[in-house]
């Protein structure tokens, strides 16, 4: 059964069309239980961009997939983000990239770094959602866009921020520069809250 259309759509990034890759994606199952059927990842302008100049050896991080991944996870809710939030600090294990995080009212904020320099790039993002019917959690390709609860505010854009930290963390040492990724479960509520996750970011610096 197709989600309903009820998000904006994400448009494939320039890094995702230059991966130039046509991936079969029927055997993954998501966090919340769905499975994807033939379902691609690859549409005909990916083919068409050649990647042989870009001057970063890219780390082979699929944004697309991820963002699906991430999308399939119902994280309205404390359970859904926490369960998001594990297999985000999951993927950032399997690549050597250090984190930390904190709670602020019991939901996790995310801190990742790379390189060491005299410049620091901020990379802010959030993992939470609008509460959205059960079929919108479950993502798919439609020619060059991708459909989901999140996919546009904000998990498209989150996955792609991890997979960029993945491809400039073997090289930003060398570029005299760090990038760090915030990540907070409380962008989207309506609560009104003595503090946030942002406030606290900004506060411990």
């Amino acid at each position: 059964v197709k989600p309903a259309r009820c998000t904006p759509l994400v448009k494939c990034s320039p890094r995702m069309q230059s991966s130039a890759y046509v991936r079969r994606l029927s055997d993954v199952r998501l966090g919340s239980g769905y499975e994807l059927h033939d379902v691609t990842t690859s549409h005909l302008a990916q083919a068409a961009v050649d990647s042989s100049a870009c001057p970063i050896q890219l780390s082979g991080a699929d944004e697309l997939k991820l963002a699906q991944r991430m999308i399939s996870y119902d994280s309205s809710d404390a359970d859904g983000i926490k369960a998001c939030v594990g297999y985000l600090t999951g993927w950032l294990e399997a690549r050597d990239i250090s984190y930390t995080s904190f709670d602020v009212h019991g939901l996790p904020v995310v801190i990742a770094t790379v390189g060491s320099g005299p410049v620091t790039i901020v990379l802010h993002t959030h993992i939470d959602v609008v509460p959205g019917s059960e079929g919108q959690f479950i993502p798919y390709v439609d020619r060059e866009f991708l459909w989901g609860r999140g996919a546009y505010d904000m998990k498209g854009a989150t996955a792609a921020i991890f997979t960029v930290l993945a491809d400039i963390a073997p090289i930003a040492d060398e570029l005299g520069i760090t990038v760090r990724l915030v990540m907070v479960p409380d962008e989207e509520t309506d609560e009104q809250r003595e503090e946030y996750g942002t406030e606290q970011l900004v506060e411990r610096g």
